[in-house]
């Protein structure tokens, strides 16, 4: 069995600019630049309060994976999915696709994590996960 270590929660977002600016008056800190990733059609970026790192994801298009949720949202901030971190990407992917878990995007590079692998994968019971593949 995987060791699954959440590694960050991801929030949509509309404007992420002014969610940063709320979260860090909840104490946040910013831990990376703001990310472009044109593959995924979103930006995005982390900030950490203690022990706690958050991804703030909004979409540049419709094209973009959060665009849907936003709009069902009335474009309220709202939890995206939560990203655990594994030693074995594809076993864990095989694990999960065993316990009834969909494959929603298959593993590729993401620019976010120094072009680590992710997987995402959704279960009725659980929503939308990220899978990561350990440094």
């Amino acid at each position: 069995m995987q060791d699954y270590r959440i590694e960050h929660i991801a929030y949509a977002c509309a404007d992420i600019d002014k969610t940063i600016e709320k979260f860090k008056n909840l104490g946040y800190t910013l831990v990376s630049d703001i990310i472009d990733d044109e593959a995924r059609n979103v930006k995005l970026v982390f900030m950490i309060n203690r022990s706690i790192k958050i991804e703030f994801v909004q979409p540049v298009n419709n094209n973009s994976p959060v665009s849907a949720l936003l709009q069902n949202q009335k474009n309220s901030a709202s939890p995206y999915h939560i990203c655990y971190e594994v030693d074995d990407l594809r076993s864990a992917i095989d694990e999960l696709k065993n316990q009834k878990f969909v494959i929603t995007k298959e593993q590729e590079p993401a620019i976010a994590f120094d072009n680590r692998k992710v997987a995402f994968l959704f279960h009725k019971d659980v929503g939308l996960i990220e899978l990561l593949e350990k440094q």
